[in-house]
């Protein structure tokens, strides 16, 4: 499995993430909402995803990447790994929590570079 990272300026909580795309995907699952991850399932079972909210100073051990986050302005942030096979489906759902939200997703490399926003997420190939 693959790692993204979606960061936001706000605070997001997994439970209004969950009902933004439960309202917004047709034909979804979502698992676990109460705990601090959320399984997404579309297509019929064919899409799944795992994301995973995220203390920015706790779960990020790299003095790094917590200084490349902060810098952003980020005060949210979440984990989804997913299969390389359902890069297509995802960008979808990254760009609706885009359109949304706002913020940036990033790699897990690099200081999460590169950055895509609503402007260029489309063409994510990771």
């Amino acid at each position: 499995m693959n790692d993204l990272f979606y960061f936001y300026e706000e605070i997001i909580s997994l439970k209004n993430l969950h009902d933004f795309l439960a309202a917004s995907i047709p034909n979804s699952r979502f698992l676990n909402k109460e705990q601090d991850a959320m399984q997404i399932e579309i297509s019929g079972g064919t899409a799944r995803w795992d994301l995973f909210q995220m203390d920015i100073l706790r779960d990020f051990e790299d003095p790094e990447s917590v200084e490349a986050i902060l810098k952003t302005n980020a005060k949210s942030a979440f984990c989804i790994c997913y299969h390389s096979y359902t890069l297509d489906e995802l960008k979808n759902v990254l760009k609706l929590m885009l359109e949304r939200y706002g913020g940036w997703v990033g790699n897990d490399s690099n200081e999460f570079f590169p950055r895509f926003t609503l402007n260029n997420i489309l063409s994510l190939s990771y």
